[in-house]
């Protein structure tokens, strides 16, 4: 059943004045809100300090301590906190923080407008969080060329979600978000160049955006226009300004990588369901509709091309697959996040995207519609307090009731168990979960296997059979015991034979 639509709502007036309400109610909020440091707040609250300070990235003693003071007026932490920004030094000995500045520069209007009216100077980054959403949406409701319904549900799928939770976050995350939204409703007009060109600025904070910016341009072969193409590359091109900077002022073409920050080696299928599936961080327990209706969209787009021979929709389901894997390579996987992952927040609108281009079959309106209604809630339940150093409690309730349904990656586990970031320090294993005095999951690997009848009552002949079952693992591995069979009870091992 399509989706209907009033006709007083098919009218932009209509829409518009009720975007302009909306808008100033947001601002008014991000205003009002106290801001917070989360994530890499620091860093980027150092660069932005800079900008304003003498119109370079580069930062200074002076500007940590101008820094500190504002941290401290502002009530965040003591004006000492600011130190805390992690700087590199580049080949003429100035300093930079690690990532890049393109969402500290965006912020510049905002810290300055704030600065002549005296207000809340550390509310910069917030504000141009919503000002940069606002920006998105609009594009997606009044630019783009789809259908009423699908721009509605497209906005719909795309806002009402965890993207929310890091509207104060000092972070790029919404400003990734923001240019990815605006990128696919330009993309719907068929502006080919600008939407790559928004692609390729959030690419300057999030690199895995670079192929949103490279799907565009062979878009822009569509047109059979090689000017309009020429234009689509160059914008995509803007991508690389990241790339440059750092080889001219590190010698390096990625200063994260050079840095330990990224690692191609991690790419795996079990990060990618990672990020798509886990349910502590991933993206299943906070868009479930979302994942589904995505996952449905890109079957149907296989089909489609096979039926149709159009080359368009295995690209676009490709190009979130590589966009995935490419976030794979994080070694910090159970990072600082507002409960769902901070990479999968900018993957919602290519979701979305996905669900509205290749819709169900049928009752695609009431379908889109429950799952607008089901992700709304979740959103508007959820909070922007930082949330990585324990378990969901849903994730808590898998892992009691049906722990072989949940093989999570094993910093998340470990973290998330020790209630602290251990994972760069000798793992102490076996490590478990338990329930009450029973134990139903143990990450252990093949040498610490043999010491777990020391530290847990063990049922011998599971004992026996789990290492037959396990005898080739090489790796990390997961035991699953059945109830009864490890218990916390440890044994003394001088009673050991």
């Amino acid at each position: 059943m399509p989706l209907s639509v009033p006709a007083w709502a098919r009218r932009p007036r209509t829409w518009r004045l009720a975007f302009l309400v909306a808008a100033l109610g947001a601002l008014a909020w991000a205003g009002a809100t106290r801001p917070m440091l989360a994530g890499d707040a620091i860093e980027y609250h150092a660069t932005l300090q800079a900008l304003v300070g003498h119109g370079t990235p580069e930062v200074r003693s002076t500007d940590l301590f101008r820094l500190g003071t504002l941290f401290e007026a502002a009530g965040l932490c003591s004006a000492s906190c600011a130190q805390e920004a992690g700087t590199v030094s580049a080949v003429a000995g100035k300093r930079f923080t690690a990532h890049f500045w393109a969402y500290p520069l965006s912020a510049v209007p905002a810290r300055f407008v704030l600065h002549r009216l005296g207000g809340r100077e550390c509310s910069s980054f917030q504000i141009t969080n919503v000002l940069m959403a606002l920006l998105a949406l609009y594009a997606a409701l009044f630019l783009s060329a789809a259908a009423w319904p699908r721009r509605l549900a497209f906005c719909a799928l795309s806002a009402l979600s965890p993207v929310l939770w890091y509207l104060t976050w000092p972070s790029a995350e919404v400003f990734t978000w923001s240019c990815v939204v605006a990128a696919i409703a330009l993309a719907e007009r068929r502006s080919f160049a600008l939407a790559a060109l928004c692609a390729s600025v959030g690419a300057m904070q999030n690199p895995p955006v670079v192929f949103l910016a490279g799907l565009l341009v062979l878009r822009s072969l569509e047109e059979r226009n090689p000017r309009r193409t020429a234009a689509a590359f160059a914008c995509a091109c803007v991508s690389q300004v990241p790339a440059a900077f750092d080889l001219w002022k590190f010698h390096s073409p990625s200063l994260l990588a050079s840095l330990g920050a990224a690692d191609v080696h991690l790419i795996s299928a079990h990060r990618f369901w990672s990020l798509v599936g886990d349910l502590n961080q991933g993206m299943l327990p906070y868009v479930p509709g979302l994942v589904l209706l995505g996952s449905l969209g890109a079957a149907l787009a296989l089909v489609e091309a096979v039926r149709l021979r159009r080359w368009q929709p295995p690209m676009l389901v490709a190009t979130i697959v590589v966009m995935i894997l490419s976030c794979c390579v994080a070694p910090n996987w159970n990072a600082g996040a507002a409960t769902m992952q901070r990479y999968a927040v900018w993957m919602v609108p290519l979701f979305a995207w996905l669900a509205v281009l290749h819709p169900p079959p049928r009752w695609h309106g009431a379908i889109w519609a429950g799952a607008i209604a089901l992700q709304a809630a979740i959103a508007f339940s959820g909070s922007r307090q930082m949330f990585y150093l324990d378990h969901t409690p849903l994730a808590r309730t898998v892992l009691r009731r049906a722990p072989f349904l949940y093989d999570p990656e094993p910093e998340i586990f470990v973290e998330r168990l020790l209630h602290t970031e251990r994972w760069s320090s000798p793992l102490l294993l076996p490590l478990a979960f338990t329930d009450g005095d029973r134990v139903t999951k143990v990450l252990v690997d093949p040498a610490s296997v043999l010491r777990l009848p020391t530290h847990f009552r063990v049922a011998g002949a599971w004992f026996e059979g789990a290492l037959r079952r396990h005898a080739s693992e090489s790796g990390l591995f997961y035991l699953n015991p059945p109830a009864g069979a490890v218990t916390v009870e440890p044994v003394d091992e001088t009673a050991v034979p």
